[in-house]
């Protein structure tokens, strides 16, 4: 006979409210003070657990890799772009000009939560086999939600089909972790002023470049 499993609703929210903390505690400690130097220890005092809990919870590596995708979903149940729920508003927004402009304020917030930690988890990768693995596959992960973008802006007749994978390119590198830091770190920009930015460049770069290609007249970027 197999072991009955048993589950509370209660214990499983509280487990998930840890899990949260924990993950929230580890982006703070590594985006200030960097992957090898926050101690599991760190992380248990500052998420206020024990360091057995962290410990449950994953290795550094793991706890790195699940803290940057909780803060760019903000969605601690979403797995990819389109399965964050403020995601799925915005696309399900009727108004294209208001979702691209619903789009680019989320993605800005989302880029500003994470480009901290998405730069520290990219220096540990140098030293650390386990990380870059990680890495890759977030890249990979990455590249899935941009032709996801590309493929919503197919469906709303932005772009023609021969675009999309140009499109989901350019998305790419406009949105990237390296331009985010640029702008958010480096510049000190408000995330208010990178949002109305990101909007522009979209619109420039992506759907007035395709816009231009397929013979349609291009849509210049409101101020």
């Amino acid at each position: 006979m197999s072991p009955r499993t048993y589950s509370s609703p209660v214990r499983d929210a509280a487990a998930a409210q840890t899990r949260e903390r924990v993950l929230r505690a580890v982006a703070v400690l590594m985006s200030e003070h960097g992957y090898g130097r926050t101690t599991m220890r760190d992380i248990a005092s500052t998420a206020g657990v024990s360091v057995q809990t962290v410990n449950l919870l994953g290795p550094k590596s793991r706890l790195i890799a699940e803290a940057l995708a909780l803060a760019f979903m903000g969605d601690a149940d979403a797995t990819d772009l389109g399965s964050a729920a403020a995601m799925r508003e915005i696309m399900a927004i009727a108004d294209t000009d208001a979702a691209i402009s619903a789009y680019a304020q989320a993605l800005a917030a989302a880029l500003e939560r994470s480009c901290r930690l998405a730069r520290t988890m990219k220096a540990a990768a140098d030293t650390d086999d386990t990380v870059r693995d990680l890495v890759l596959a977030g890249e990979e992960h990455r590249r899935r939600d941009m032709q996801l973008a590309a493929r919503w802006m197919l469906d709303r007749g932005l772009i023609t089909e021969d675009q999309l994978d140009e499109a989901a390119d350019v998305h790419a590198l406009v949105t990237s972790i390296e331009t985010a830091h640029h702008f958010l770190v480096d510049r000190e920009w408000s995330v208010d002023r990178f949002a109305a930015w990101l909007e522009q460049a979209i619109r420039r770069m992506v759907l007035d470049g395709g816009a231009s290609q397929a013979g349609r007249p291009s849509r210049h970027p409101r101020g």
